[in-house]
């Protein structure tokens, strides 16, 4: 595809979310109001924290913070606030995880009640999770604070980095290290893989444990009965297909039935059986080819999603794969169903039945 075609999509999809985030700050107070739910009266044990992706809102999974209630009437239905502040999700997965870590802690203390978490992340907010478990994960006990970890889902969440895959690949790799030095913020820099430096490995490695881990990363996602991830086929244009499965590298998309392409479907369900992690690589592995030119780290890269792959989908999870048919890159919205104003809610609409079956699973 054209550069020039990818950088006028790209600023299509800005707009967009630009205006919805204007529309959303005005429903803030309303927000916080509502961002837990469960029965009046009721002592809830099930935890539900919902975590939206990047500049959003928490009302962007309202639709299935109501899926949920229909199904769990007694369960704590809550939308994460914490990182919904004016560019709260630029400055790093550390930090945006860290926030979630501390509200969790706080409806903790505010319910006693609550005996099992389960863990929803919206494309970065699933990464937030994984941060966040890490965080308050027990290694004596097993616990996500002080609760018996439960289902960890997300939708859409580049679990192994942005910029090699799908539409943001057609960026020239120049141009993404030069923004991810200058203007994007840690965020992107973590995402593109570009937040390396002379004494660290990309966080994003880390935490998948291709590589040395400084907090229990691979274990509290372990500790997780169950963990599932939904990813687009197609028409992503922030999240290639690729980097939103764990085995996204090693797996092929090109094998799906192809005979109904008028409805949004889900097209495949893989289980993958938990297995021995493999052992984490030491830095000095991959460090000497970083100097070499764009094309040769451009490959760097890609083997670095190879060895994190590996890792992750050693956990055992299960794999959703979705489509949304046409040819207008809107499907990362699509796949929660996103919600901020009646604009949004029109245009996302379709994935709602997506949306009750994540409820479901």
């Amino acid at each position: 595809m054209d550069v020039w075609v990818i950088w006028l999509l790209l600023a299509c999809v800005v707009v967009v979310q630009g205006w919805s985030f204007t529309r959303g700050r005005s429903r803030n107070t309303e927000t916080k109001a509502k961002s837990s739910t469960h029965m009046d009266g009721q002592k809830p044990r099930d935890l539900y924290v919902l975590v939206h992706g990047l500049s959003g809102r928490p009302t962007d999974l309202q639709y299935l913070q109501r899926c949920l209630r229909l199904r769990d009437p007694k369960a704590l239905v809550h939308l994460a606030q914490c990182n919904s502040g004016t560019f709260m999700t630029y400055d790093g997965i550390q930090k945006g995880g860290s926030r979630l870590a501390n509200e969790i802690r706080q409806l903790k203390e505010k319910y006693p009640s609550l005996l099992r978490i389960s863990l929803v992340g919206n494309s970065l907010g699933g990464l937030y999770c994984r941060y966040a478990m890490a965080l308050l994960y027990d290694t004596k006990t097993g616990k996500v604070c002080g609760l018996e970890p439960f289902k960890y889902l997300t939708t859409a969440t580049p679990h192994l980095g942005v910029g090699v895959y799908g539409y943001l690949s057609g960026i020239p790799e120049i141009v993404q290290r030069f923004g991810a030095k200058t203007f994007t913020g840690q965020t992107i820099r973590e995402l593109l893989l570009l937040d390396s430096d002379d004494r660290r490995i990309p966080l994003l490695v880390r935490m998948s444990g291709a590589a040395k881990e400084e907090l229990p990363f691979t274990t509290s996602l372990r500790a997780f009965k169950e963990r599932c991830a939904f990813a687009n086929v197609k028409n992503d244009f922030v999240v290639a297909y690729k980097t939103a499965l764990p085995d996204g590298p090693l797996s092929n998309e090109n094998n799906f039935d192809s005979s109904r392409r008028d409805i949004p479907r889900i097209l495949s369900r893989i289980s993958i059986k938990a297995k021995a992690q493999p052992s984490p690589f030491e830095m000095k592995s991959i460090r000497p080819s970083i100097a070499f030119s764009d094309y040769i780290f451009h490959d760097v890269r890609k083997g670095l999603m190879q060895r994190m792959s590996h890792s992750l989908s050693s956990a055992g999870w299960e794999q959703v794969t979705v489509e949304f048919p046409g040819y207008v890159p809107l499907a990362h919205n699509k796949i929660c169903a996103l919600e901020r104003d009646p604009i949004m809610t029109w245009l996302n609409k379709e994935g709602r039945p997506i949306v009750q079956e994540q409820a479901r699973w």
